[in-house]
């Protein structure tokens, strides 16, 4: 197991997976389906544990594709021309070969070259999956706190319901960033693998010191 693929199942998979069980059990708990005591998670061992990281590493899969769905009402079309089309207002002056579009051959690129900075790069969209998967449980634990309302005619449970969807909201959004910045460094490290120092330092003649003068 390589080390992109572990930093995936972490970010991308268990930790959005945890949530989801997280709201799983609470609805259970809502319907009388389930009977569940907090205190019995102090007595939790290493085997228990790492079962239930395999079960929220299962609902992460599962519930990936579905999350997708909410992730569109807040994915901007063209996400890579979009990232590409800032980039180039950032780089005035030069002139590139590709597009927003061609990213994966760019990205391929990179992965060849560098492996280690690909990962890093890697990351990025792995944040933006993680960040997306949990605004989607949120919503879920929202929709839990309106059944309580609805059962319990608890309404304090109204306002949690209203807390949740604004932190759902704001992780979509913060997602989108992330999704941004791993299109935009794939194009800034492209630009980079085409820069030398003396682009950017040169010694004026008059001022340099006369043994360089000389040369």
């Amino acid at each position: 197991m390589n080390i992109g693929l572990g930093f995936y199942e972490i970010f991308a998979r268990i930790i959005p997976g945890a949530f989801y069980l997280i709201a799983l059990v609470q609805l259970a708990l809502t319907l009388n389906l389930i009977s569940f005591d907090l205190q019995s998670f102090n007595d939790l061992g290493v085997i228990p544990s790492l079962g239930l990281a395999v079960i929220a590493y299962i609902l992460g899969s599962i519930f990936y594709p579905i999350s997708i769905i909410w992730h569109r009402l807040f994915k901007p079309k063209n996400a890579p021309n979009l990232a590409f089309k800032e980039f180039r207002s950032r780089n005035p002056g030069w002139k590139f070969e590709f597009e927003g579009k061609d990213w994966k051959t760019l990205f391929a690129y990179i992965r060849k070259e560098s492996p280690n900075l690909a990962a890093e790069i890697d990351k990025q969209y792995a944040f933006y999956i993680m960040l997306g998967s949990i605004s989607f449980a949120l919503l879920f634990l929202a929709i839990n706190q309106v059944i309580l309302v609805i059962l319990n005619r608890a309404y304090i449970n109204l306002l949690y319901a209203i807390l949740l969807l604004i932190a759902s909201l704001l992780l979509a959004r913060e997602g989108r960033f992330f999704q941004t910045r791993f299109y935009q460094w794939i194009f800034e490290t492209i630009l980079s693998y085409q820069l030398k120092p003396d682009i950017f330092v040169k010694r004026e003649t008059d001022s340099a010191p006369p043994e360089i003068r000389k040369k």
